[in-house]
């Protein structure tokens, strides 16, 4: 067994590995003759090629991602929006409904663009209202009044403002949603700097070479989370 198999193969039974990893990998091996390809088919595929057997948290991680890039269900059903964002996490409890977080939702729209990138200008427009108003929700129960930059599109039915005269209860209020979303957008740019990493040691292997500073660059137009 070659080296770069054994890199492969390790790679699918690696709960740390990413969906866009998993992705390359296939797209590489079998270009998108894939994406119809039923769950029993690719598992065979897998453990043909490469002789290895995929964790079921990287399937539910390759099977949310190639929802997102090939159908639209991400964008306009809430269900489907709120399994895409547990999947990317490497949920596996997909048929139960299990709100995501503020940061599973964050890196699942960081990721889906990665790999289906949104048009020039701003792609908030792609999402419904229903998936608007959820990711506002749970934003809410995590104690966001403002929708931090990466779920921008998200609705919150409270007023962002405190209602005080008192200067100082303002200051504070504002500046613990800085922190807030200070915290989302470092939890953020470290998966992104692992997903790198991850990519750049994969290259060698694929013999590809991936341009993550361009997404970033891309991502980052109309966001400052990256």
């Amino acid at each position: 067994m070659g080296q770069n198999v054994r890199a492969i193969q390790a790679l699918w039974g690696d709960d740390q590995a990413f969906a866009s990893s998993l992705l390359a990998v296939l797209v590489n091996k079998y270009g998108t003759q894939f994406f119809d390809w039923e769950p029993d088919t690719l598992r065979a595929e897998i453990r043909d090629t490469w002789r290895a057997k995929p964790s079921e948290s990287n399937l539910n991680k390759l099977w949310a991602l190639l929802t997102a890039i090939t159908t639209n269900s991400f964008y306009v059903s809430g269900d489907v929006y709120n399994h895409i964002c547990n999947g990317l996490d490497g949920d596996v409890s997909m048929e139960m409904w299990d709100p995501a977080t503020p940061e599973e939702m964050a890196w699942a729209v960081v990721e889906v663009w990665i790999n289906d990138p949104p048009d020039q200008g701003s792609p908030d427009y792609k999402f419904s209202h229903e998936v608007r108003v959820l990711t506002g929700a749970i934003l809410q129960q995590h104690g966001f009044h403002k929708a931090p930059e990466l779920l921008a599109f998200a609705e919150l039915s409270q007023q962002a403002s405190p209602v005080t005269d008192d200067a100082e209860l303002y200051a504070t209020f504002w500046k613990n949603q800085a922190s807030l979303s200070q915290t989302l957008n470092d939890h953020i740019r470290l998966r992104f700097d692992l997903l790198k990493k991850q990519l750049e040691g994969l290259s060698s292997v694929l013999g590809v070479t991936f341009d993550l500073e361009k997404i970033r660059l891309s991502l980052t137009r109309d966001r400052a989370a990256l």
